[in-house]
């Protein structure tokens, strides 16, 4: 099994993400993906996703029948969430993405087809693990 840690998303990724739910959902003109961006740093996919379905549930609280999903609906939804992970959580999975992934050789040969080889040595606890790594670079 491989354990490799993705951070949240940053702001750009964040707005994509904002993007494709509320598509999905319908929302008014008024919504600014940016401001949206901004308020949620830290915030997975699944918790932006979270955020998204909840102002849908307070918009069909307000009205039966919610056609889009307002910018008042969000934010309150925004405001009564939190990150999935902490800032703690996030500092942890980064000193164990740093401890054994960090030290990695790279000599690319794009001649070769595009392919890169290096010679990585992740270290676990006293024991120093060697490997050739190998992808595409293209």
């Amino acid at each position: 099994m491989r354990c490799r840690y993705i951070p949240p998303p940053d702001e750009k990724a964040r707005e994509a993400i904002f993007e494709v739910y509320l598509k999905k959902y319908g929302v008014s003109s008024g919504v600014d993906m940016r401001v949206l961006s901004e308020m949620t740093e830290g915030y997975s996919g699944a918790d932006i996703e979270n955020v998204c379905r909840e102002s849908v549930y307070g918009c069909l609280r307000e009205k039966s029948e919610c056609v889009e999903v307002s910018v008042e609906s969000l934010m309150k939804a925004v405001k009564a969430s939190k990150p999935s992970l902490g800032r703690e959580a996030v500092l942890k999975y980064e000193a164990f993405e740093k401890a054994f992934f960090v030290s990695c050789v790279v000599c690319c040969s794009y001649g070769s087809g595009g392919f890169c080889f290096g010679v990585c040595k992740t270290v676990s606890h006293t024991i120093t693990h060697s490997f050739l790594a190998v992808h595409h670079c293209r």
